[in-house]
């Protein structure tokens, strides 16, 4: 076989799988000249060899989609497709010879399946949470229904199962993308997208209950956890997950205590805390007298758990009346994010000519205000520059940070963390 590279010709032909099979010419951006294929089992032969871009044999590949039929049958229906093939899309198309048959990985083939699971990957490799929403969102939007629906192909069957799984995932990761960015309408519409199509997913309902609340809709969210309840026991004759009870307690009882969820980002855990009441009562009391108090421990410690229960507990005690803010650092690569991490979590929006610092100094100057950050570890210098420029501007500041090691600055208190 000869499976030397082959020009590539242009980017102007798209193929789409989702939903039902479409194979185009692109003429321009917004106009598509459709391209048919004469037979049914010729299109599913195109799809397989773009779905599985491997070298195929071709004995392989005629029991597979013509298996229904006798051997030479099989092999003369493959033997007429594939001239098919490379007549409507040119012969650089295919790599074959007189035992298998590939897709040329040259070939500038578009295809919407492809782009989607691209954009997944992208996502879960992006480096910054604004850059993953923006993956995440692409993803989503390339799925345009199930794959090849109406075929039900054995091997279309489990791919277009897989597919499903990762276009769930990838709806869910979206949704907690936007969560950790505090942009809780937008993460309760993709929320109640997910409801839509899987009328029975927990972890939505617990995306919805949680963005609502956060919203200060508490009763709406407590009336989700119903319906949520409704659901599984017709779907699925189920009952809530032990995460699902635990968040509509917290719901509940941060409604009646205090108006916790409007001043605060706060993530909020689905599983319980066991075992370190003592812990979590010793840190909040440091944070509570003093300004900057770092937990440090090794990785695994639970650091990142403990400060986000001194945070809770600092919310239902009402200590800082305008809210406890949490910065994730574990996504920021350079130290000039740090500050963006922050204005960002607070929801500072800077319209105007003043710099950063002056806009930062401007919203906390007039504000009681526990900051968080989370691992610090790999941006010791830039944390501790941006600690001490917001605790200079006002005496109503605390800063709990979470690191391996310390800051090294003046005035930190260090809580010495060692739990494994």
């Amino acid at each position: 076989m000869d499976s030397s590279p082959q020009p590539k010709p242009p980017d102007n032909v798209a193929l789409a799988l989702f939903g039902s099979f479409a194979l185009t010419r692109l003429r321009t951006p917004h106009d598509a000249e459709p391209i048919s294929l004469p037979r049914r089992k010729v299109e599913t032969l195109l799809a397989y060899l773009v779905l599985f871009p491997q070298n195929h044999s071709r004995e392989n590949l005629a029991a597979l989609l013509w298996g229904d039929t006798t051997d030479a049958k099989a092999r003369a229906s493959l033997r007429n497709a594939l001239p098919i093939l490379r007549h409507v899309l040119g012969d650089d198309a295919l790599l074959a010879d007189s035992e298998f048959v590939q897709l040329n990985p040259l070939f500038g083939l578009r295809v919407d399946v492809r782009e989607f699971e691209r954009a997944c990957a992208g996502a879960r490799r992006a480096a910054d949470t604004a850059h993953a929403i923006r993956l995440w969102r692409a993803a989503v939007d390339a799925y345009h229904g199930d794959l090849l629906v109406g075929n039900y192909d054995d091997w279309v069957v489990r791919e277009r199962e897989r597919l499903q799984n990762l276009y769930l995932d990838a709806q869910l990761q979206y949704v907690q993308a936007l969560r950790t960015n505090g942009e809780y309408q937008a993460a309760l519409e993709a929320a109640q997208a997910i409801l839509d199509t899987f009328p029975a997913n927990e972890t939505a309902y617990q995306h919805l209950m949680f963005c609502l609340a956060m919203l200060g809709q508490r009763a709406e969210a407590v009336a989700q956890f119903e319906n949520c309840k409704r659901a599984l026991r017709h779907e699925l004759n189920a009952e809530p997950l032990s995460e699902t009870l635990a968040l509509v307690q917290w719901i509940q009882q941060t409604a009646i205590r205090t108006n916790a969820a409007r001043v605060t980002n706060l993530p909020v855990p689905l599983t319980s805390f066991i075992g370190r009441t003592r812990q979590v009562a010793e840190l909040a009391r440091f944070v509570a007298q003093e300004r900057l108090v770092l937990c440090v421990g090794p990785g695994g410690s639970g650091k990142t758990r403990l400060a986000i229960e001194v945070g809770r507990d600092d919310l239902m005690n009402s200590r800082h009346g305008d809210g406890v803010w949490w910065i994730e650092l574990a996504g920021v690569a350079q130290p000039e994010g740090v500050p963006l991490a922050i204005t960002k979590a607070l929801g500072i929006r800077n319209d105007s000519d003043e710099t950063l610092q002056d806009a930062l100094a401007n919203f906390v100057r007039t504000r009681r205000l526990l900051i968080i950050l989370d691992n610090c570890e790999h941006l010791l210098d830039a944390c501790a520059e941006w600690a001490m420029f917001l605790l200079q501007q006002s005496e109503q500041v605390h800063i709990l940070t979470t690191s391996r090691e310390p800051l090294d600055v003046m005035g930190e208190r260090v809580w010495q963390n060692n739990t494994l």
